[in-house]
């Protein structure tokens, strides 16, 4: 990689740098005096940034355009790092907060649209102008794992080489795909009105291992989890209707709460041990099982009714009903039996719902 320099390096014994950005995300480079008469300099640079894998924002000089007459007695641009803490302000501004040599808080911050995001990075789209006076459009992928914050937002938390992590909350709601992934989805403001809306598909698989919570196990790694408070959608279910559902709200603000309903469609399976699994299809043809626990009682001619449970067996509060078909293609049969003041189920299956 190309040597870089740090944060408000000296740039000689007696003379200090201050970066900052202006409206077409040029670099500004203002070099202080601190001794002496002189007054400094100012230079203004175009250039691409990107993110190096300590999460430095690393500003790469652009060659000067062919027309413009270059002073022998300046010095060439070079490239350089800066380091500081990330942050992230209506889905719209990326700001990375320094702190110079002397003590002096600086602040570098970039107009961004989300691009992309798998298990372990976000991109954003960064407008800026090249050395030719032409608008360029490049990605800044930041590293990192994904989570949900105690409001139910989606928050990805950028990791810095000193063990450090910066928190980006995205402040607008998510929702559930056909396929039943998880969609981010936002209005970026642009001018005095919102822009079309825009959108970002996350790649993983639904779980539900306690009661309160629903689980989305981003795919790809074992970090980025979103843990969601979450409430039962319905309390009575069919297991022929093929559905499960909760509710989680999303507090975009202090007053304002917003309800996504997360409508799960698939198959019930019922195992050797009496348990239950869910079987979700996603993208490309993927099925991944919700397991549950339960607790089975006869519920009328030729049908069962299951609480179900989760790991820990605590109730979901949730009964499903399975209506047994009298075909060669349904055969179910149900073992009950006493254990003290309690009674189990073992269930086997060979089962059309």
């Amino acid at each position: 990689m190309t040597s870089s320099r740090a944060l408000t390096r000296s740039v000689s014994r007696s003379s200090q740098v201050r970066y900052t950005l202006d409206a077409l995300h040029r670099l500004r480079v203002a070099t202080r005096q601190t001794t002496g008469k002189g007054h400094g300099s100012v230079r203004v640079l175009t250039g691409r940034f990107e993110a190096d894998a300590a999460n430095r924002l690393v500003f790469h000089p652009d060659r000067a355009a062919p027309d413009r007459a270059v002073d022998p007695q300046e010095p060439a641009p070079e490239t350089v790092a800066l380091e500081g803490k990330w942050s992230l302000r209506s889905d719209r501004w990326l700001t990375l907060s320094m702190r110079g040599a002397s003590g002096a808080r600086q602040a570098l911050r970039l107009a961004v649209q989300l691009l992309s995001a798998n298990a372990s990075s976000v991109s954003f789209a960064l407008d800026r102008t090249d050395a030719s006076g032409n608008r360029v459009t490049e990605e800044l992928k930041l590293a990192g794992r994904w989570q949900a914050d105690a409001s139910n937002r989606l928050t990805f938390w950028v990791s810095r080489a000193n063990g450090a992590e910066d928190r980006l909350t995205f402040q607008a709601a998510w929702e559930t795909g056909p396929n039943h992934e998880l969609i981010y989805r936002w209005r970026a403001v642009s001018g005095p009105r919102p822009t079309e809306a825009q959108w970002v598909r996350f790649a993983g698989a639904w779980e539900a291992p306690v009661v309160g919570h629903l689980i989305y196990r981003l795919e790809g790694s074992t970090d980025s989890v979103f843990d969601f408070r979450a409430g039962v959608g319905s309390p009575s279910l069919r297991a022929s209707d093929g559905r499960i559902s909760w509710q989680v709200g999303v507090g975009l603000s202090r007053y304002r709460t917003v309800w996504t309903r997360v409508a799960l469609f698939g198959a019930w399976k019922i195992s050797k041990d009496g348990s239950l699994e869910f079987e979700v299809p996603y993208a490309d043809g993927q099925v991944r099982g919700i397991r549950f626990e339960g607790r089975y009682a006869w519920g009328g001619r030729n049908t069962v009714t299951v609480e179900l449970a989760d790991s820990r067996r605590r109730p979901f509060g949730i009964a499903l009903t399975l209506t047994r078909e009298l075909s060669s293609t349904a055969l179910v049969f149900l073992t009950v039996r006493k254990d003290g003041s309690e009674t189990s189920a073992m269930a086997g299956v060979q089962l059309k719902f």
